[in-house]
């Protein structure tokens, strides 16, 4: 029903929504799932009721709707909006805007959190959820399943007229949120990790740029790397097993080898491949709710996929 159920904002009478969004994602969990949290945008104080405190101003006209887009009757909703009228708009005044989307990219394809976004504005973050593909796991001694880490992929910000390389570059998922290797849950004000769920292969993290502000003024699209690692054992026994992957890197303790910049790079079942933690491109279910202000009521980006799509597998 969190999937099901779309939340929209429409403002100054623009026929397009800047906010439309499944309304669990909006609020900062994936997977229609609830979480007990409190961010600087977000709280959910008790993992059963939603809350966001973020200005969102409009000159002549706002609404906002909620709709149910699936074929089971929700019978009671209880909410609350706050405003204030002034007696003028503010001069610089920025639209709030909130995109989500869904996608499975395949090997080597970064996936897309903002498509290419047109306008004047600023970033303010991103609520990301990552079904990790369960082609990426072993069995280990005791029989339970092992999964590999999922996160090793950059996030990268294209910024005013960047191409193939962007302005902002990170080091891999975790660094992005705020910790390190692993993904466990935290709750931090401005990053965390809402759903760290070993047992159904979901993560739900999300990062508030609000000490580090993103500002642009043309365009703007953000990219994820769908980047995994482990030992080069198992990383060979997944592969084996069938696992779309393919190795761009080797941490072998005293060399680095960066197999995607090498002119005859080794194979991965070679006998001379080296031996360290190796790092791959793979293929995940994601999805992404990104927060932003524009100067324009109204986005170019595409509409809210349907609902068949955005529940499928949960």
């Amino acid at each position: 029903m969190l999937r099901s159920l779309r939340i929209e904002a429409y403002w100054d009478n623009a026929s397009k929504p800047a906010i439309s969004v499944p309304v669990g994602d909006f609020f900062g969990t994936a997977f229609g799932q609830t979480s007990v949290y409190d961010t600087n945008l977000f709280t959910n104080p008790e993992g059963r009721s939603f809350a966001i405190a973020v200005p969102m101003p409009y000159r002549t006209a706002a609404r906002i709707a909620l709709t149910n887009d699936s074929d089971v009757d929700q019978p009671e909703i209880f909410y609350e909006v706050s405003f204030r009228t002034l007696s003028h708009p503010p001069s610089k005044m920025l639209y709030f805007h909130a995109f989500w989307r869904r996608e499975m990219p395949d090997v080597g394809k970064d996936f897309t959190i903002l498509p290419e976004l047109y306008g004047n504005g600023r970033y303010l973050g991103v609520s990301i959820g990552i079904h990790a593909n369960p082609a990426y796991t072993l069995k280990s001694p005791s029989g339970d399943p092992q999964t590999f880490w999922w996160g090793e992929g950059e996030v990268k910000m294209f910024l005013d007229g960047d191409t193939d390389k962007p302005t902002m570059v990170g080091t891999g998922a975790e660094d992005y949120f705020g910790t390190a290797w692993g993904m466990q849950h935290f709750i931090n004000q401005n990053s965390g990790c809402t759903i760290a769920d070993q047992s159904t292969l979901h993560w739900s993290c999300y990062r508030l740029h609000l000490p580090d502000p993103i500002y642009f003024h043309k365009n703007l699209r953000v990219t994820i790397q769908q980047i995994g690692g482990g030992p080069l054992k198992e990383v060979r026994e997944m592969a084996a097993a069938g696992a779309p992957l393919r190795a761009i890197s080797v941490d072998a303790t005293a060399r680095f080898y960066p197999l995607f910049d090498m002119k005859d790079p080794p194979k991965l079942m070679d006998s001379d491949f080296p031996d360290g933690w190796t790092n791959y491109f793979r293929s995940d279910d994601w999805c992404a709710t990104s927060y932003f202000y524009l100067d324009q009521p109204a986005s170019n980006l595409p509409t809210l996929p349907p609902v068949s799509e955005r529940i499928k597998d949960l």
